[in-house]
């Protein structure tokens, strides 16, 4: 049985519809207010897409109108949009040639101004138009030319209103399951889509036609049926009256004769309503050869006629001439393929010879990037080691550094000890005994007298320095008060008409670590040793400041300073003292200097 070869269409047309359908009446209104040219334009395609399917008249004159403004205006794109509306129009009223004629001017504006969106709608009713005139080898061209130009724009919908025509075009070449196939994949597409029941509807029925053809009947009929009532849902009359023309096409396949000129004749109804004489000459046909199925002659004569008439004014010679001339560009642009192969053919043939050519200077190139590659591993190798290694050797020399510092304080505090537990508490019992002597001696000469008191003096001397040698190695008040009464103690100390000592302390009022109070306790005792002894200077400014992240210590005095430049050969002064135990607390030291104008010690250390 002949398969129903317009279940297609430019569905995007028939959504438009579906939106269009607002109040015409209204819009028309609106036409005769005073308004600019591009709203006029606007509400003329509204117009012709709400009135396309069902008052070809209206639709044409609206068409015409809103091109005629976009002419005048040089809108070229919206010009080929009222084109491709009166090729739509045309068409489904059955004047192909004068379709024919605005598809391609229409198609030509969209290519000119880039509008890939509308040449590939245009190219999409192109091949419903070329497929209706069975050239279904031209149809696939321009399908594949719309599926190109929709797929660049990321137009899904629109792909999928291809996947439909592709089907129809391969069920026509009766290749079922290609046609089965593309519908299916179009019905997926729609469902992933939001507001596609009317595509759905399509594909539904498209595939039903395709089970009718395999035998299926059932589940032909299953799927006509769902697609119907979206349709009749939809209020769609132009999709509705396709819907009981398949149901006819399968019910007459069934043998169910009855049915059959029941649902055709349901579609005749509506397509005389809406003036769709493509498909009220197909069903006039189907009509009539089922009357002659059933002995009906006199009915089958009648439809018949019907059938004969409108096929007369639908296919006339001018129309197939247009045809024929888009074919003859197509066999041009065939031909004009060819000799584009050709020469491709030999560019290729250029390219390979180049290829082998490049193909040996990569080889030789890999050759030598393989080497660069190895040898930048190699080093990058070797700088690891070498890096490995540095650290290595710098963690030594902290560690060694660490140990030296820490047996250094060790051999302080032992010899503190001894000091005053040893040597202190001996001279103390020495002079306890020379005191208990004294008492049970008696001097002759005034002269033993004063030597014996002299010697008590020395005793008391010795016993004092040992004191303060060992209150200088190890002070009692470092261990017992902190840092800031250790230095407050040390600086006490110093005779002040020789060198005024300005002591400030901040933050200090908790204890810190031992061994960090220790070694900021060495660094000012060094830093105020050198100035004592080297500076010649008459003031010193000490400032000790302690915060949650460091402790600083800057030190100020007016001595006669040093010049910068010559700082290593200070180092026998207690420099290299001072920077040693400052770098054993991850720390910094700063020495600021001016011959004449005193020195500046600046030392952060982090917490």
């Amino acid at each position: 049985m002949k398969r129903l070869l317009f279940l297609f269409f430019f569905l995007a047309l028939l959504v438009n519809n579906a939106s269009a359908a607002t109040l015409p009446d209204s819009l028309q209104t609106l036409l005769k207010a005073n308004i600019n040219d591009s709203t006029k334009t606007s509400i003329y395609k509204r117009l012709c897409e709400y009135y396309g399917t069902f008052d070809f008249e209206k639709s044409i004159y609206f068409a015409s109108e809103g091109l005629k403004i976009s002419q005048k205006n040089n809108w070229p794109v919206k010009s080929a949009e009222f084109y491709k509306q009166l090729g739509v129009t045309y068409y489904l009223n059955g004047s192909h040639d004068i379709a024919l004629k605005n598809y391609l001017s229409a198609v030509a504006l969209f290519e000119e101004h880039l509008d890939k969106s509308g040449a590939a709608n245009v190219y999409l009713e192109l091949s419903v138009l070329l497929r209706k005139h069975n050239d279904m080898d031209l149809a696939i061209v321009y399908l594949s030319k719309a599926i190109d130009l929709f797929n660049s724009n990321s137009d899904l919908n629109g792909v999928a209103n291809v996947y439909n025509n592709m089907g129809i075009v391969y069920e026509s070449k009766n290749n079922l399951d290609s046609a089965l196939s593309w519908y299916s994949e179009a019905k997926k597409l729609y469902e992933s889509l939001p507001n596609s029941n009317l595509g759905i509807s399509y594909a539904l029925c498209n595939m039903g036609g395709v089970y009718s053809l395999q035998k299926e009947y059932e589940k032909a009929l299953e799927v006509l049926n769902k697609s119907l009532e979206l349709r009749l849902q939809l209020d769609d009359k132009f999709a509705v009256c396709q819907s009981y023309t398949s149901l006819g096409e399968c019910y007459a396949a069934k043998g169910d004769y009855t049915k059959a000129i029941l649902n055709f004749k349901l579609s005749i109804d509506i397509a005389k309503e809406i003036h769709f004489r493509d498909i009220l000459q197909y069903n006039f046909e189907q009509v009539a050869n089922l009357y002659q199925q059933t002995g009906n002659y006199k009915d089958a004569l009648e439809y018949y006629s019907l059938f004969q008439s409108m096929k007369d004014s639908l296919y006339s010679n001018s129309q197939l001439n247009q045809i024929e001339e888009l074919k003859a560009k197509y066999e041009n642009d065939k031909k004009e393929q060819k000799l584009v192969l050709a020469n491709r053919e030999n560019a290729l043939k250029d390219l390979e010879l180049r290829r082998k050519n490049y193909l040996i200077a990569l080889g030789f190139g890999m050759v030598v990037l393989i080497s660069i590659v190895a040898f930048l591993l190699y080093n990058r190798y070797k700088i690891k080691k070498d890096t490995e290694l540095f650290a290595a050797r710098a963690n030594q020399k902290e560690q060694t550094a660490k140990s030296v510092i820490d047996a250094e304080e060790r051999e302080r505090k032992r010899i503190a000890g001894d000091l005053h537990d040893g040597i202190g508490q001996m001279l103390s019992a020495a002079k306890m005994n020379l005191s208990a002597l004294q008492e049970g001696l008696h001097f002759d000469q005034v002269e033993q007298s004063m030597f014996f008191n002299r010697t008590q003096d020395i005793i008391d001397e010795c016993c004092k320095e040992v004191r303060t040698l060992s209150h200088q190695m190890m002070p009692d008040a470092l261990l017992k008060n902190g840092l800031a009464s250790a230095v407050g103690e040390f600086v006490s100390k110093i005779d002040s008409s020789r060198l005024k000592v300005n002591l400030h302390t901040y933050g200090l009022p908790q204890r810190m670590e031992e061994t960090l109070e220790i070694l900021l306790y060495r660094i000012i005792q060094e830093c105020v040793n050198n100035v004592i002894k080297h500076s010649g200077a008459n003031s010193l400014d000490i400032q000790i400041i302690k915060d949650e992240k460091e402790v600083s210590i800057t030190i100020d005095d007016n001595g006669k300073g040093f010049n910068m430049a010559h700082q290593e050969n200070f180092e026998g002064i207690g420099l290299k003292n001072i920077k040693s135990r400052v770098e054993y607390l991850n720390g910094s030291v700063n020495f600021d200097s001016t011959e004449g104008r005193g020195t500046h010690v600046h030392v952060e250390i982090p917490l």
